[in-house]
């Protein structure tokens, strides 16, 4: 793939293409069509600007910018965005630390679940906190992967549930009690849609 690049004016190495596959590299319009070519030349005739785009999470255009994928590939497609962006759809980070989907394995668990709401994603992101920072750390995955998961699932964050379930007068030991069995039901997701699993 590196050197399919570099034939086509990308001076990418092949740490360079593992940091792009990762998702630590942002690419600019003329990065995708080049590495479009570059896929095509080794035989992947699917490689289009629409296929390397296509996420199940928000993509962060800009600073300022959340755009589902579908949203942009109507916008490369010429055509209008498929719904109005209103200024929930907008915003800077979520909140310091909040880490991204960045990982194949996380994009093929986000698109085994996928949000219907982009406002819900983003109003579970933005609320979660501590207690969402820890079980994503004990889960392994980011702090995005979780709030859309959070957001499929429950349409609120991991906390929000958790008290919903424990009930208003629950004790630390309830609400712990409820924690685990929720983390336990995120786990067996996860590991459904890393196998393919359909149950």
């Amino acid at each position: 793939m590196a050197v399919a690049a570099r034939q086509r004016g990308l001076n990418w190495s092949e740490s360079r293409v593992a940091d792009f596959e990762s998702g630590r590299v942002a690419a600019n319009l003329a990065t995708i069509l080049a590495l479009c070519v570059a896929l095509a030349d080794l035989g992947c005739a699917k490689a289009t600007p629409l296929e390397l785009v296509r996420t199940a999470t928000p993509i962060q255009v800009n600073a300022e910018l959340l755009l589902w994928s579908e949203d942009v590939a109507s916008l490369l497609s010429g055509r209008p965005l498929a719904r109005h962006v209103t200024p929930e759809h907008v915003g800077r980070n979520f909140h310091p630390g909040f880490t991204t989907i960045t990982s194949p394995y996380e994009m093929k668990i986000s698109m085994r679940y996928p949000v219907s709401d982009l406002t819900t994603l983003i109003a579970v992101a933005r609320a979660s906190g501590a207690a969402e920072e820890r079980v994503r750390k004990s889960l392994g995955i980011s702090s995005m992967l979780l709030a859309s998961l959070s957001a499929a699932f429950w349409k609120r964050t991991f906390t929000e549930e958790r008290d919903h379930r424990a009930g208003k007068d629950a004790n630390p030991q309830k609400r712990g009690q409820v924690t685990r069995q929720m983390r336990a039901e995120l786990e067996s997701a996860i590991e459904a849609a890393k196998h393919g699993d359909d149950q």
